[in-house]
């Protein structure tokens, strides 16, 4: 028996709102379900998305991977490794604090430029302002010492002297493509503390550097 016009724009009506309460309905759910997260910077304890990257430098036939070792030193690896796998992560606008993903230590200095790798973040040697260049690299630049991370030796800033930046300074990041290994059960994965991160601090979710807003020097 067919339905009379009234009737058939009743029940279109009806079905349409019928339709309409179970998409809202699905996208409530699906709004309200947390999505499954176990990237890196979960298991970091870090509390918000990090950049994995290895920072490579160059200086005429030599090149390096800047490094974390466990017992706190810094230096440069010819190959990508496990203990030159960095977090980056921003502490502040153009402000990053470095750690070594296998090592747990944040990168940091001391007087003269001296570099080493720290178990505990403090704000005045271990943040660094992330500085893009010409071209892709980057500088990463300490206020407190007035100086550029570097994996140059004295020797080379010997021969060097007058230049803007000391060699092996501008660093290339590099996305890693190492695959993550599960790291001991005793290693320190410590975060830095709420309280000793400038006020100015901000979450992001950028895992590219590009990304970042660079401040003019």
């Amino acid at each position: 028996m067919a339905l009379a016009p009234l009737e058939r724009l009743r029940l279109w009506v009806a079905v349409r709102r019928l339709c309409l309460a179970l998409v809202l309905t699905f996208a409530r759910v699906a709004v309200a379900r947390p999505l499954p997260d176990s990237g890196p910077h979960v298991n970091s304890g870090w509390d918000q998305t990090i950049r994995l990257m290895h920072l490579y430098t160059r200086q005429g036939a030599d090149s390096y991977h800047l490094q974390i070792n466990d017992d706190g030193t810094v230096d440069g690896s010819g190959e990508r490794s496990a203990h030159s796998l960095l977090e980056i992560r921003a502490v502040a606008p153009g402000v990053v604090a470095i750690k070594g993903y296998r090592s747990g230590r944040y990168l940091c200095m001391e007087r003269e430029g001296r570099l080493l790798g720290s178990l505990s973040y403090n704000e005045a040697d271990c943040s660094f302002k992330e500085r893009l260049l010409s071209g892709t690299y980057n500088l990463y630049w300490s206020e407190t010492y007035q100086a550029a991370v570097s994996l140059s030796n004295r020797r080379h800033r010997a021969h060097t002297r007058g230049r803007a930046f000391p060699p092996f300074s501008q660093f290339l990041p590099i996305r890693n493509t190492l695959p993550l290994r599960p790291l001991p059960a005793d290693h320190s994965r410590e975060a830095p503390d709420p309280d000793s991160l400038p006020s100015s601090v901000i979450q992001t979710n950028s895992m590219d550097p590009l990304d970042f807003t660079y401040e003019d020097t």
